[in-house]
């Protein structure tokens, strides 16, 4: 399965996309799988894990804006998102996603090291 999610018990939110990209469908059943289980707030905390995802085909830019924005509006602004990417086209697609969240750019980070990743969810 391409996306998988699971709730820490520290109460962080983690999403874990694998294989090539995520189709739009598969996009949005994580999406509503992660909103139904009442844990998306203003206190959540999401890594979204997009290092298994091999980058043969990309999304447009309108398609990848519009995701963000799905995720985004999920319910209340969560608290922080980090994006966990490996180096190369899927690092700089990461990028692009954090540039799409506009005001919300200090709340959304980019990292190619997952334990970084958790350092800068777990700070105020």
């Amino acid at each position: 399965m391409p996306v998988t999610w699971s709730i820490e018990r520290s109460g962080l939110i983690r999403l874990t996309f694998s294989g090539d990209w995520v189709s739009d469908t598969e996009s949005r059943e994580a999406a509503r799988a992660v909103q139904a289980s009442g844990c998306w707030n203003e206190q959540a905390r999401i890594l979204l894990d997009l290092s298994g995802i091999v980058a043969s085909t990309i999304p447009s830019t309108g398609i990848l804006r519009a995701r963000t924005e799905r995720w985004l509006t999920l319910g209340p602004t969560p608290r922080r998102m980090a994006i966990v990417a490996a180096p190369g086209a899927v690092f700089g697609i990461s990028r692009m996603i954090e540039g799409f969240t506009g005001t919300l750019s200090d709340r959304v980070q980019t990292f190619d090291d997952a334990a970084e990743a958790l350092v800068w969810l777990s700070h105020d």
